[in-house]
C-alpha cells in the first residue's frame, strides 16, 4: 500500500510539473533605434508601443508604451528608448504581442530606420532573461504614419 501511495504522489507531481506554466514576468522593455539614410526631424514625434489584440472586443491594448518622443535622431545614429510598463504582465500569456510604431511629424518628414525590441523577464526561478527581437527596413513618412510588427 505505501508503494502504492509514493508511485501515486510522483505521478501526481510529474503531471502537475508538466502542466505548470512558465513565469515569465516582463521587468523592461528597451527599443533601439538605429537611423540609416534618413533622420528623423525634431519635431517629429514617436510613440512606441508593446501591444496585445483582444479579439473579443478588437481593440488593442498596450502592455507598455511611451509617447511623445522628440528630438532630432541624425542620420547613422542609435537612440534607445526605455518604455514604461503599464502593469505586471507575464511574458507567456501574450504570445500575440506586437510592436506599434507611429509619427507625428510637423509637415514632411522621411524616416528610415532598423530597430531592435528588447524585453527583459524574470523566470520562476528569479533567473534574468532577455527576449531580443531585430526589425529592418523601416520607412515612416507623413503619409505612412504607422506600423507594426509581430513579436513571436
Amino acid at each position: 500500500m505505501k508503494k502504492l501511495f509514493i508511485l501515486t504522489c510522483g505521478l501526481l507531481l510529474l503531471f502537475f510539473n508538466s502542466n505548470a506554466q512558465t513565469k515569465k514576468k516582463i521587468r523592461n522593455v528597451e527599443v533601439i533605434f538605429n537611423t540609416t539614410n534618413n533622420d528623423k526631424d525634431h519635431d517629429t514625434y514617436l510613440d512606441v508601443s508593446l501591444n496585445i489584440h483582444d479579439f473579443n472586443d478588437n481593440v488593442d491594448y498596450y502592455l507598455a508604451k511611451k509617447d511623445g518622443i522628440g528630438g532630432h535622431w541624425n542620420n547613422n545614429s542609435t537612440n534607445s528608448v526605455t518604455l514604461d510598463l503599464g502593469g505586471d504582465y507575464d511574458l507567456e500569456n501574450y504570445k500575440n504581442a506586437f510592436m506599434k510604431l507611429h509619427i507625428s511629424p510637423n509637415g514632411n518628414d522621411k524616416w528610415e530606420f532598423n530597430y531592435t525590441v528588447r524585453i527583459t523577464f524574470v523566470d520562476e526561478n528569479n533567473q534574468s532573461h532577455t527576449l531580443t527581437k531585430d526589425f529592418n527596413g523601416k520607412i515612416l513618412t507623413q503619409d505612412n504614419p504607422d506600423t507594426s510588427d509581430p513579436i513571436f
